[in-house]
């Protein structure tokens, strides 16, 4: 059994490393945004259950309600509200905005 895991995680690492050498800017997009979604996430959570918790949806609709309200609620903060300030410099880096193209 321990060969057998052993094998397959080194599977999956040989076949990231050759599907995803590239750079992908939607793939460091989600890197970014992947430590701030893991750090703002849990009071978000437990507010929006609280609020959905007395619907009268079946227990799955909620699950998958909370999941996508949280997750596009954090990605939008992410965006217009962290990632250009020090608070994102101090998550990922410095982040310069991409000029236009003329």
């Amino acid at each position: 059994a321990v060969l057998y895991a052993w094998a397959v995680i080194f599977g999956f690492l040989g076949l990231f490393h050759r599907c995803f050498t590239g750079e992908n800017p939607r793939i460091r997009y989600l890197s970014d945004v992947s430590y701030w979604l893991y750090l703002a996430h849990l009071p978000l959570i437990q507010v929006i259950q609280i609020w959905v918790s007395n619907w009268p949806w079946p227990s799955l609709a909620k699950f998958l309600f909370v999941c996508l309200l949280t997750t596009g609620i954090l990605l939008l903060a992410y965006e217009f509200i962290i990632r250009y300030t020090w608070v994102g410099t101090l998550l990922n880096g410095k982040r310069t905005r991409e000029s236009a193209p003329r």
